[in-house]
């Protein structure tokens, strides 16, 4: 790339990377890491032609995700031209609109609200996954 004097790198980290959740801490921090290290390649090769750009998904639907495709939750066919679209564009970005709105909205909330918000949904998945497993465990 840097002989041709062109070139596109994308790098996928994910929103994790921008606001805390709880019991993530290292998912969270590796894409942290991640979104820094494409910064410095941005900068690094900003004046050799080549283009280096950060996507932070928020949930994409597919199997590993396990989630179900929602105006918020694409599919990946969905998704990755909406991301390609943005390359040259945006440095860094969430890759799909419902994604930028989201982000936009959750990174306008207070800290201490994003936190409050997290640690409910924890607890409210806990209860449900303990629920669950005591139901088998009836069966």
């Amino acid at each position: 790339m840097v002989e041709r004097k062109k070139g596109v790198i994308i790098n996928v980290a994910s929103f994790a990377a921008t606001t805390f959740f709880p019991l993530t801490g290292t998912y969270a921090a590796t894409k942290a890491c991640m979104d820094k290290f494409s910064e410095s390649l941005q900068i690094e090769y900003a004046d050799k032609g080549i283009i280096v750009q950060c996507v932070l998904p928020l949930f994409v639907a597919t199997k590993m995700s396990g989630m179900k495709t929602t105006l918020f939750c694409p599919t990946p066919d969905d998704y990755v031209p909406s991301v390609l679209k943005k390359v040259g564009v945006a440095k860094r970005c969430f890759g799909y609109w419902a994604h930028e709105l989201q982000g936009f909205i959750i990174l306008s909330l207070p800290r201490w609200l994003i936190t409050r918000s997290a640690l409910d949904a924890v607890s409210r998945h806990q209860k449900i996954s303990s629920q669950t497993t005591n139901e088998k465990k009836e069966k």
